[in-house]
């Protein structure tokens, strides 16, 4: 019986050394001579499409095989990564947001999963901020209580379901904090979009991430610096402070707005506006990638933002601040994010219709807020 032991023993590792060793993933010879579709929902011109442009000429020279990249715009956002999300995880698409992509998931219209897409890394500083244009307003104290001049808001507001998050964001600080806002529906939303119409006199405010904040000075020269257009307010997550842009520097006068909500309010904030938003530009890969190609791109972008002339790019094309989350750590923000969000879930499709009905429909609320 020992001899037979012995026996088999010796076959089988005579078998099993006799197989053909499993191949290790190549990344040079996979993404050599490739192109990658590099997607993002945001529009041509804005603070996204300038970081993901610079990305694509730039990036390529960090991954092995050096692969070219070439921009895809398809907004709206919840789009965009409805399409990536259902994309063969074969490293070829990668995708580029705005921010948090659990702010998309809210809607109606999303068929992805947020805390499933495999997370590259977050390029950018996290600094959000409520702006005025044209404005006699000193900072969003001074309009408390006010019937006039009205805050004028364009978003795509088709349905309850359909609102897009900022809108639900700004009609939220309207009712809690009692402001003279008035919304309007666009077809479309993005920098671009926004600024065409404040330029025409449709809309005095807007809100945005870092890509928008630090972008004023570059987009529009001298509306920061001459006072046409003010920080208003300052909502950079889970109460961290806005950083000063290339124009305006006395962050410190800017109210926060945890400073202005109660804790009721401050509880549902946080869930249902900074857990889905608090990110800058996040990379995502299709949920189907495969750990090898995921690393891949993990260590171009590590490799890449630890390089100095890389990084002061960043900083000359975009204004914004070159800093980054690893995406190991990004993808257990995307997890607990999609968990405290899921918490009030329910609650938020009553805030939705409610304030739908205030501010589209022009109702009296049906649901109880806290005040």
């Amino acid at each position: 019986m020992k001899r037979y032991t012995i026996f088999v023993t010796c076959f089988l590792f005579l078998l099993l050394s006799s197989l053909p060793a499993a191949k290790a993933f190549d990344v040079e010879k996979y993404f050599k001579g490739k192109t990658i579709r590099f997607v993002t929902g945001s529009r041509p011109g804005g603070g996204t499409d300038i970081l993901l442009r610079y990305f694509a000429s730039n990036w390529g020279k960090f991954f092995p095989g050096n692969p070219r990249f070439v921009v895809s715009n398809m907004p709206p956002h919840v789009s965009a990564l409805n399409w990536v999300w259902h994309k063969k995880g074969d490293g070829l698409t990668v995708f580029m947001h705005s921010t948090g992509v659990l702010r998309e998931q809210a809607l109606a219209q999303a068929e992805f999963k947020t805390s499933q897409f495999k997370y590259v890394g977050d390029v950018g500083d996290r600094s959000t901020v409520l702006t005025g244009y044209n404005l006699p307003y000193k900072d969003i104290r001074d309009a408390m209580g006010k019937n006039e001049p009205k805050l004028r808001y364009l978003d795509m507001i088709p349905s309850p379901a359909d609102m897009h998050p900022q809108a639900l964001q700004l009609m939220l600080l309207a009712d809690w904090l009692d402001l003279p806002a008035e919304f309007g529906v666009i077809a479309e939303r993005g920098t671009s979009t926004f600024l065409l119409e404040m330029e025409r006199g449709n809309m005095n405010v807007v809100m945005g991430g870092a890509g928008r904040w630090f972008g004023w000075p570059k987009l529009r020269p001298g509306w920061l610096s001459e006072g046409k257009l003010k920080p208003l307010l300052d909502m950079t997550y889970f109460g961290r402070k806005m950083l000063p842009n290339a124009e305006f520097k006395d962050v410190e006068k800017v109210p926060h707005v945890y400073t202005l909500l109660n804790k009721d309010q401050k509880e549902l904030w946080t869930a249902l506006i900074e857990a889905p938003q608090a990110m800058n530009k996040p990379l995502v890969l299709p949920p189907g990638t495969s750990n090898d190609i995921l690393n891949a791109y993990r260590k171009a972008l590590e490799d890449a933002m630890n390089n100095e002339q890389f990084r002061s790019g960043i900083k000359r094309v975009t204004g914004i601040p070159p800093t980054w989350v690893p995406g190991d750590e990004l993808a257990k923000e995307a997890v607990e994010s999609e968990r405290l969000w899921a918490k009030y879930r329910e609650q938020e499709k009553d805030l939705r219709g409610a304030m739908y009905d205030k501010y589209i429909r022009k109702l009296s609320p049906q649901v109880s807020r806290p005040r």
